[in-house]
C-alpha cells in the first residue's frame, strides 16, 4: 500500500510545474518543511536540475537538483522514475528527494545527520 501511495504521488507530479509549488506540495505530502527541502536543493545543486555529480568515491552518481543518488535507481524504477526523468522534470526530482528524506527520517529519526 505504501508503494501504491508513493506511486500516486509521483504520478501526480509527472506534469512539470513551478519548482516552488513542488517544494510546497512535496513538503506537505511527506510532512517535511518545504524550506528544508528547498535548502537541501540549494546546498546540493544551487537548485540546478541539470546538476550531475559523478565524482563519488563509491562509484555512484548524484543527479538533479536534489542530487538523488544512483543507489536509489533500482527502487525508483518501480515507479517509472529514471535518471533521465529526474533530470528532465524538477518536480519529479523534488518529490523523489522528499520521499527519500521522509524514508530516512522514519528509519533514522529527524536529525541533522539524517538530512
Amino acid at each position: 500500500m505504501k508503494w501504491l501511495t508513493a506511486a500516486a504521488f509521483f504520478t501526480a507530479f509527472s506534469v512539470q510545474a513551478e519548482p516552488e509549488m513542488c517544494f510546497t506540495k512535496a513538503g506537505h505530502d511527506f510532512g517535511i518543511d518545504p524550506r528544508l527541502l528547498m535548502a537541501h536543493s540549494i546546498q546540493e545543486s544551487r537548485m540546478r536540475n541539470n546538476a550531475i555529480n559523478d565524482r563519488s568515491a563509491h562509484k555512484s552518481t548524484d543527479v538533479c537538483n536534489m542530487q538523488i543518488n544512483s543507489a536509489n535507481f533500482p527502487k525508483l524504477k518501480k515507479f517509472n522514475i529514471t535518471r533521465e526523468r529526474l533530470l528532465a522534470d524538477p518536480c519529479i526530482c523534488i518529490y523523489t528527494g522528499a520521499w527519500i528524506e521522509a524514508l530516512n527520517f522514519k528509519q533514522y529519526g529527524r536529525t541533522w545527520d539524517t538530512v
